[in-house]
């Protein structure tokens, strides 16, 4: 047998699911001098380390053998290794040992410890601790979120951030994540455009009466602004296109309804020569009236005389031979009419919904009694009698309701140390595809910016002139009094320190008399700016 066909007849074993005839192959290729390559080694390694009588052998391919046959040894040729011994005897031997090796080169040059090789390790640490009886704690989940920002993934940074708030106890959730990592996770959202998620991380770092670092105010980007302001740009370009595609959206509805009615002898006449109704619906031939029969007639120019069932079947013949675009046009026009119906049917169920999630909202509180971390149910009623029976909420309501209230009773037994797998509802439904500014639908991007520079300022750090630019800009865009106001309550301080740091264009705009109000908010953003 050629070594072609020893080859082939490995892949053959191997596809087969035949590892041991696979084994038995080599051993016979090897008395020819035959080796495989470097790919059946790697499967023929991954194999034999499976076997507890064949990882010595499995060693010394990896040792000697490779070498013999020309081939350099790499981590996916050792990485079996380091699972057997972790598996076999222990993860401390498992690092002391092969893992050692890879990191320190003496399996070969390109031998080095890759991903597989850690997760080999990590698999058999969580393995151990399941049979200890032991979960992923706070402490855990802070490590996540360092990994996670460390491959530049936010969405699973925020996923183990929220399962680390989750375990901890009120005013500890961040004590884990050092200044580094804190702010290393600010930047990531600001660049990734998630204000909603860095108002979170704010929200908890304030509860916890964290201080940020001092190097905090970094900017971010071309426009100067930190991680407060640095996502507003996009956002309020975002929300210009989003008010652009609203409005061209609206007026082509309403061009779309806009139906040319005109009133023959007190009746109404559409498109076509059809008696229509208010709302521009064409009426059946069989539902009009004699006067609106005589009316269609009289707008298509046809006689009027005789009786009822006369002007009927004239009405019918008319509109038989009424053109195939007229008619299309009808239909089109019905069309539009009820999908209009469905649209406003939709909206006022949709307002009916949002009304009654506001009669009860179920607040979790916590409190200490006894030593212990209580947690109940307080329903706040938020309308005046807010006495209304349950049984008006739908059986999809129930359910959503009775999901909630039983992950909140799950939690309610979780302690400081213990783990609950990710329970992911943080705003669910939510786009948060990276470099999609989102933000929650009741605030615009100037209120939120003003927001979090508000927690900002309570962490013990104030924006820098380059974020209040952006505030300001943001201001002027939206004609926002509430943000407006945030940035007229600043407009001393910030001129203050823009003349500390020698910058003296707010003072220009004072000395030439111009008036730092409201109205001119746009002229302090182009100064800023």
């Amino acid at each position: 047998m050629v070594d072609g066909d020893k080859t082939a007849a490995f892949k053959v074993f191997q596809s087969m699911l035949y590892p041991d005839d696979a084994y038995q192959l080599v051993q016979k290729g090897r008395l020819d001098g035959w080796y495989p390559d470097a790919d059946l080694y790697e499967n023929l390694l991954a194999w034999m380390c499976t076997q507890d009588d064949l990882v010595d052998e499995a060693e010394q391919i990896v040792r000697q053998e490779l070498q013999e046959a020309g081939i350099q040894p790499e981590a996916r040729h050792a990485n079996p290794l380091v699972f057997a011994e972790a598996r076999n005897v222990s993860v401390h031997t498992a690092m002391s040992g092969p893992l050692k090796e890879m990191q320190e080169g003496r399996l070969g040059v390109g031998c080095r410890p890759n991903a597989d090789t850690y997760n080999a390790i990590t698999q058999e640490v969580k393995g151990d601790m399941i049979k200890a009886g032991l979960k992923w704690n706070k402490r855990t989940h802070a490590l996540f979120v360092d990994v996670h920002l460390l491959e530049c993934n936010t969405e699973f940074a925020m996923m183990a951030f929220e399962d680390m708030v989750k375990l901890s106890l009120p005013g500890t959730a961040t004590q884990y994540l050092s200044d580094g990592v804190f702010m290393h996770l600010l930047m990531s959202l600001a660049r990734d455009n998630q204000p909603a998620d860095i108002l979170r991380v704010l929200t908890v770092a304030q509860e916890d009466s964290r201080q940020l670092p001092d190097d905090a105010m970094q900017p971010i980007g071309s426009a100067g602004g930190s991680f407060i302001s640095s996502w507003l740009p996009a956002a309020l370009d975002s929300a210009r296109s989003m008010r652009s595609v609203e409005g061209l959206t609206k007026k082509q509805s309403e061009e779309d309804d806009e139906v040319d009615l005109q009133e023959v002898e007190g009746v109404l006449i559409g498109p076509g020569g059809f008696a229509v109704t208010e709302d521009g619906a064409v009426i059946s031939a069989s539902k009009l009236t004699v006067g609106q029969l005589r009316g269609e007639l009289a707008a298509r120019g046809l006689s009027t005389d005789g009786r009822r069932q006369e002007l009927y079947r004239r009405v019918q013949a008319a509109r038989s031979t009424a053109p195939r675009e007229v008619a299309d046009e009808v239909r089109l026009q019905e069309k539009r009419k009820r999908d209009k119906q469905v649209r406003e049917e939709a909206s006022m169920k949709a307002k009916v919904q949002k009304e009654r999630q506001k009669r009860d909202v179920v607040w979790r509180v916590e409190h200490w009694k006894g030593g212990e971390l209580v947690s109940e149910d307080d329903v706040v009623e938020t309308e005046e009698d807010g006495d209304e029976d349950d049984s008006e909420w739908d059986d999809d309501e129930q359910a959503a309701r009775k999901s909630r209230q039983a992950v909140d009773r799950m939690y309610q037994e979780v302690g400081d140390d213990d783990d609950l797998d990710a329970l992911r509802t943080r705003f669910m439904g939510a786009d948060m595809s990276a470099g999609q500014p989102w933000w929650p639908q009741d605030k615009s991007p100037g209120e939120l910016a003003v927001q979090i520079a508000l927690l900002v300022e309570s962490l013990g750090s104030s924006p820098s002139l380059g974020d209040w630019a952006l505030v300001a800009k943001a201001a002027a865009q939206e004609q926002n009094l509430l943000v407006v106001g945030a940035v007229l309550e600043r407009l001393p301080r910030l001129a203050q320190a823009a003349a500390e740091l020698g910058d003296n264009r707010l003072l220009i705009l004072e000395q030439n008399g111009f008036n730092l109000d409201g109205d001119n908010i746009g002229m302090v953003a182009k100064a800023l700016l």
